[in-house]
């Protein structure tokens, strides 16, 4: 009797080993499930869907505007200001509203005018086509910002701007910042050029600035 009452101790201990065996494994199968859905093509639908309201009117670049907004998908943790975007277009003549403000709430993009480095349009033709992080080169450099502190300098209100990329490290001992300037105006036969930085006309510079400073995304793009 006793030896029969031992193996069923016996049995009934191996059964709840094998029981406990099966729940460990069914959990790893669950959190594997997990793990599955959370893959880069299901964040990606998921990142894309969070801005399916930007741009509305499609004033965009396709390639930019997704460019911009999975880097500030992807770090936005580190950017500050999260109500607007900026994208600096300049695969397009100075003669075009190419500087696109992009309300983050609303979705809306405005476009303005704006300059670029002289030294990027040597011939003066209103097309941007070289790029340097160079000091004195005059040149626009290519790359995402992050705006910084607003002041006064001889150019009245300006923003600083920080590099985010090799292509534009030198930003700030640069003194690549924005701006407003005369040279920017519609009724000027040619828009003029800056020493490098992003300038709007004056009417607009103040408005712009105090939208996006103290840490908003900027992408200047060929």
């Amino acid at each position: 009797m006793r030896e029969l009452l031992s193996k069923f101790i016996l049995s009934s201990f191996l059964l709840l080993n094998v029981l406990v065996l099966l729940s460990c494994v069914s959990s790893e199968a669950r959190q594997d499930s997990n793990i599955v859905n959370t893959s880069p093509n299901t964040q990606s639908a998921s990142w894309v869907s969070q801005f399916s309201h930007i741009d509305p009117d499609k004033v965009l670049k396709k390639k930019q505007r997704e460019k911009l907004l999975k880097y500030f998908h992807q770090n936005h943790q580190k950017i500050a200001n999260k109500n607007y975007l900026s994208l600096f277009d300049l695969s397009q003549n100075s003669s075009k509203q190419r500087y696109h403000l992009i309300d983050l709430k609303s979705g809306k993009v405005t476009s303005y005018l704006s300059a670029h480095g002289k030294g990027s349009d040597p011939d003066h033709d209103g097309i941007a086509t070289i790029f340097s992080n160079k000091s004195g080169s005059h040149m626009t450099s290519l790359g995402f910002y992050l705006t910084a502190e607003k002041y006064i300098g001889s150019n009245g209100l300006s923003l600083r701007l920080d590099g985010l990329e090799k292509s534009n490290s030198n930003a700030r001992p640069r003194a690549i910042v924005i701006h407003g300037a005369d040279y920017v105006d519609p009724k000027r036969k040619k828009i003029g050029r800056s020493f490098g930085c992003p300038a709007f006309e004056r009417k607009y510079a103040k408005s712009i600035i105090d939208k996006i400073a103290q840490g908003s995304l900027l992408l200047i793009t060929k």
